[in-house]
């Protein structure tokens, strides 16, 4: 009787709680321009509510270069060098804001995006 009680807490645990984390960790819903993604080189990472995809291709001693993906495949590669905005075709506007070592060994790279919110 008592592992059934524990079984039905988890299964509710993870019923309700694995929304909530994929929403949490891939930065959906009602995202408020600005944004701050930290994205580690070759991964990528969903911004502005949804409505584009940041993926961190390379870096090197100027600054990262990253790929954005929106609506429906449409895709640019952009260098950012310094703390410079860079206005893309997305109609994203990206900063870098940081390019280090993460703890684990991996580059990683921290852009400010902002976006217009009436789109």
């Amino acid at each position: 009787m008592g592992r059934a009680i524990y079984f039905g807490i988890g299964m509710l645990l993870l019923t309700v709680g694995t929304p909530f984390y994929v929403a949490h960790r891939w930065q959906l819903g009602e995202a408020k321009s600005p944004q701050i993604a930290t994205v580690l080189l070759g991964t990528c990472v969903i911004v502005a509510g949804g409505k584009a995809q940041l993926w961190f291709a390379c870096a090197d001693e100027t600054g990262p270069t990253v790929e954005i993906t929106w609506d429906r495949g449409k895709n640019q590669f952009v260098k950012l060098e310094g703390e410079e905005p860079v206005e893309t075709d997305s109609g994203l506007t990206l900063t870098q804001i940081d390019t280090s070592q993460a703890p684990n060994g991996m580059t990683r790279t921290v852009i400010r995006v902002e976006w217009d919110d009436a789109n």
